[in-house]
Formats: C-alpha cells, structure tokens, sequence
C-alpha cells in the first residue's frame, strides 16, 4: 500500500467513534489496499462497515450505478 494513501487506524478508530458515540468495541483494518484505492473495514459492535476515503476535499466518492435489463 502506498505510504501517502495509508491512514493510521487508530485515528480512523477515533472517527468512527464520534459517529457512533454508543458503541462498545471498533476495530479497523484494511480491506483492500491496491494502488489507487484503499478501502477499510471497521467493525462497530457487531456491524460491519467499509470506509472508503477522499483524496482531496470534495472529491465524489459515489460509484456508478449499473443498469440491468
């Protein structure tokens, strides 16, 4: 993983815990760390989540939506 990408997870730990002030344990890792896209799991309680995160500020993190017929 590159080091510029790489976020402490501690401090997304600290995040995730402002968000979710109730809860009781939060473990973050890395999810899937290519080149160009960095994806973290956190586990909150016993609820998983992804975090995906912007490079710069504003940056549109939505994906697209496939159209299935």
């Amino acid at each position: 993983m590159s080091d510029q990408l790489a976020v402490d997870d501690r401090v997304l730990a600290c995040l995730i815990r402002r968000v979710f002030p109730e809860v009781g344990s939060v473990s973050v890792e890395t999810a899937h760390d290519r080149r160009l896209l960095v994806v973290y799991r956190a586990r909150v309680d016993h609820a998983v989540f992804y975090l995906r995160l912007a490079e710069e500020p504003g940056q549109d993190l939505t994906t697209p939506r496939s159209s299935t017929a």
